[in-house]
């Protein structure tokens, strides 16, 4: 009996070539289609996904009153982050970086040019980026230390053990390497091959010395302690920094 449908199907595809090409393409079309929004869409839920504290992570916006209506932005001032510490009990941990910049990092004749943001010691207790060697709890504690991805520290270090090593950033400072993290996944939208301390940032030529004005070009993720469906509304007037 199978074998007389098939015959019949053969014979209709045979007898409306045209309209069994259309539908046979419509279908084929269709499917693709499907498969490819599903893994797209899979693709962008899976972005931060790794961090173990994912569901407590959040990035504050900021909604700031223009003449031609509200805007939202994710640049922050820089005293907010004392603020909220002092001010806000919900808060359990709270980092803040800037916007990443390239450096030039040389050891002895090897020299690589890689992208660093610079954060504050709570970064590596909120983000699950695995650490090889190093405390992620001190790793930054120190205003001359460096935090390398994998790659990063093979280039610059080959085979040697980098802990401990100087590492000259920009041909004009020295950092002690304080931590070896595996390289970033794909799959994350913070994007760096080395961690700097927020006190780096902070120095005259990275123009973040004034605490009301530079760092409005600084970005803050947090954790909260309280229930994450509850949203913690914060007025930066009335934290009293402008």
């Amino acid at each position: 009996m199978l074998s007389n449908y098939i015959k019949i199907a053969v014979r209709n595809v045979m007898k409306n070539t045209v309209y069994s090409v259309i539908n046979v393409t419509g279908l084929s079309v269709g499917i693709a289609s499907a498969i490819l929004i599903f893994l797209w869409v899979a693709d962008e839920v899976s972005f931060n996904r790794f961090h173990k504290n994912y569901d407590n992570l959040y990035q504050v916006y900021m909604n700031q009153e223009f003449s031609d209506g509200i805007g939202s932005q994710n640049s922050m001032p820089y005293a907010l982050k004392e603020a909220i510490v002092h001010k806000s009990s919900q808060v359990k941990h709270i980092a803040m970086s800037n916007w990443g910049e390239g450096n030039l990092l040389t050891v002895g004749d090897n020299q690589v040019s890689k992208v660093g943001i610079s954060v504050t010691e709570d970064f590596l207790k909120m983000f699950s980026f695995k650490m090889i060697k190093g405390d992620p709890a001190t790793a930054l504690g120190d205003p001359n230390s460096i935090v390398l991805t994998k790659s990063t520290a093979e280039a610059l270090f080959g085979d040697d053990d980098p802990i401990n090593q100087m590492v000259k950033i920009d041909k004009d400072h020295e950092l002690k390497v304080t931590g070896i993290i595996e390289d970033v996944p794909q799959q994350s939208t913070i994007v760096f091959n080395h961690l700097l301390p927020f006190a780096y940032s902070k120095r005259p030529k990275h123009g973040y010395a004034n605490q009301k004005t530079a760092g409005r070009i600084t970005r803050f993720s947090c954790m909260w302690s309280c229930n994450p469906t509850q949203k913690l509304r914060i007025s930066i007037r009335a934290l009293g920094i402008w």
